[in-house]
């Protein structure tokens, strides 16, 4: 007899948010000393970088502001500033970076799309 899995309703981030607070421990973020980052593993250093990057782009989700507000208090100011302007030494996920930022095309890029357009369309048939 197999037990199948009930698929989960909520969103991706839920999960991931969950997995950073039993990790780190919601119980300890007032305490006075700054926690470093660099004790924890790895992949959680990334998914407390990545939600903190994560909350400065999404401004419409208030969970991630609150979020972001206990890891700084629990990381410091430096930590949360070093990963939101993407300093050297941020954790912040690629593949999120990526998809978060805001790419720009450079004029020349823009004019020569232009041109192609222009000929396209002014070219006899």
């Amino acid at each position: 007899m197999q037990i199948e899995k009930k698929k989960s309703s909520r969103p991706q981030w839920f999960s991931a948010i969950r997995f950073v607070l039993v990790c780190v421990g919601p119980s300890g973020w007032k305490k006075a000393f700054k926690c470093c980052i660099h004790n924890l593993p790895t992949k959680v250093a990334v998914a407390v970088a990545s939600l903190t990057y994560a909350s400065s782009r999404c401004g419409e989700l208030s969970l991630l502001h609150l979020i972001r507000n206990l890891f700084r208090e629990r990381y410091g100011r430096d930590f949360d500033i070093t990963n939101v302007e993407l300093f050297a030494g941020n954790y912040v996920n690629l593949e999120l970076r990526k998809n978060l930022s805001i790419y720009s095309v450079s004029d020349d890029e823009k004019l020569m799309l232009l041109h192609g357009i222009i000929q396209e369309y002014t070219s006899p048939l």
